[in-house]
């Protein structure tokens, strides 16, 4: 959709063009299947998520607010499940006015996205559809708990369209994943939309306390290690980690600021790497894509007489990056700085046994020399009848490369570190060369216009109540 074409079709500004390309890139970016902010954790093609029926029953309490703004709900009693038919039919039906008329508003100022966002309402419109309460449970599990990655996605877009105003869109009862979405998109948050300079890769890097400390409990750890990128990289990184040593606790899968340590079994000996690699998504254009014309000046239409849709898409593309930072080991043996005190020096008591006097020449176990006041470390889809609309300058989203993160401050232990001599700690870290860049497209389908159902590519979206019949 073009500039002029969006102010022709929902009578907005210029300002309000470039905010609805900004924020449908950031949910082709960050929507299935390319993941950009990592809002989706991707195993299969839903969830899992189920709701007993006691439990259904309790959404169908309307809160206080809806009961005053709706008479329909005023009728029944505060604090019970509205669970009679006629009423919610009746409750429906009176939303649906603030879908007619977009700039209506209840009594308490509820716009309609507003009202569908309640648990209530998305409880509700399963029992009405499905006409009893045990089939509207199911239908809640399927449509709101088990929504996949590609559902969140197609009605996020769907829902921005209706909020823009444009035509052929009606509002969305959404889902906690796709208000997500949408939140995200609506947040200003800044997203790579060009492909990562060799600066902007050298910049991820791995920081922190790099030197494996003998414990207590005569394995060897490092101190807390982070991974610093450009603040719109939002990747994910894998840890590679070197032999003989494995994570003290998490996930090989970390995000920019997440903190972890290794441990080893044995002093680590030689030069020992531990690495981080990514790929990072970058978004190359927006693509938007309408029915063509024939030389009469009517649309295209398919065999059966309706018409195509009109498919919104991204192209992007990926970036190899990633960085790795030597370890060392400590020389020196730990030597804590708080050991254990005794309330008599002349009579020696067992921290653990107070009334227990304990041999002044058998040394009590220190603290963790790491973290003396931490806690302890345990021991053990293109359609040939469409033609694309190229996305103008404007298509784009910020292209500054903020400050590289910076994670949340966190005590760090005091461990003994090896020193150049001069007094200062020696990190070298180099970054792993980009590999290579491939590039994606997934299209989505709008009701711009009209409707129907097209192939495009990777993708054929059926859209609902948008064929022209």
């Amino acid at each position: 959709m073009t500039r002029e074409n969006f102010q022709k079709k929902t009578r907005k500004t210029d300002t309000d063009y470039d905010t609805f390309i900004r924020e449908l890139s950031v949910l082709l970016y960050a929507g299935y299947p390319y993941n950009g902010l990592g809002l989706f954790s991707i195993e299969g093609n839903g969830g899992s998520g189920s709701i007993s029926e006691a439990a259904f029953r309790q959404l169908l309490i309307p809160s206080e607010r809806l009961r005053s703004d709706f008479p329909e709900l005023r009728e029944t009693e505060a604090g019970k499940p509205v669970e009679d038919q006629d009423t919610l039919k009746k409750y429906m039906e009176a939303v649906l006015d603030y879908n007619k008329d977009t700039s209506k508003v209840t009594a308490s100022g509820m716009k309609y996205s507003d009202i569908t966002g309640t648990a209530f309402y998305k409880a509700a419109f399963c029992a009405v559809y499905c006409n009893n309460l045990s089939d509207g449970r199911v239908m809640y599990e399927k449509t709101y708990l088990n929504e996949s990655p590609y559902e969140s996605t197609r009605n996020a877009i769907w829902q921005l369209m209706y909020e823009y105003g444009i035509p052929g869109n009606t509002g969305m009862s959404l889902s906690d994943k796709s208000r997500e979405l949408l939140n995200k998109a609506k947040s200003g948050i800044s997203i790579l939309s060009a492909e990562p300079t060799s600066e902007q890769i050298g910049s991820v890097k791995i920081a922190g306390d790099t030197t494996f400390s003998k414990e207590t409990d005569g394995k060897w750890y490092t101190g807390e290690l982070h991974v610093e990128e450009p603040a719109n990289f939002h990747g994910a990184y894998t840890i590679t980690l070197p032999e003989g040593t494995s994570l003290y606790e998490g996930s090989t899968l970390v995000k920019a600021g997440e903190p972890f340590r290794l441990v080893s079994e044995k002093k680590p000996e030689g030069a020992e790497k531990v690495t981080v690699s990514a790929k990072i998504p970058w978004l190359k254009s927006v693509k938007m894509y309408s029915p063509v014309k024939n030389v009469a000046g009517q649309e295209v239409t398919a065999s059966d007489g309706k018409s195509f849709q009109h498919m919104v898409g991204a192209e992007i593309g990926t970036a190899d990056v990633g960085a790795s930072v030597d370890l060392k080991a400590s020389t020196e043996t730990p030597n804590p700085s708080n050991p254990p005190s005794t309330t008599d020096p002349s009579n020696p008591v067992n921290p653990s046994n107070p009334s227990t006097p304990t041999d002044p020449s058998t040394p009590v176990t220190p603290p963790n020399p790491v973290n003396p006041n931490g806690p302890s470390i345990p021991p053990n889809q293109e359609n040939t009848s469409a033609s694309e609309e190229p996305s103008s300058p404007e298509h784009t989203v910020s292209r500054e490369t903020p400050a590289a993160n910076q994670p949340a401050a966190s005590k760090k232990p005091t461990a003994v570190k090896k020193s150049d001599g001069n007094g200062k700690q020696k990190v070298s870290a180099s970054v792993l060369p980009k590999t290579g860049d491939s590039s994606h497209v997934m299209l989505w389908g709008l009701g711009l216009i009209g409707c129907g159902a097209a192939a495009l590519g990777l993708l054929t979206l059926r859209i609902r109540n948008r064929r022209e019949e």
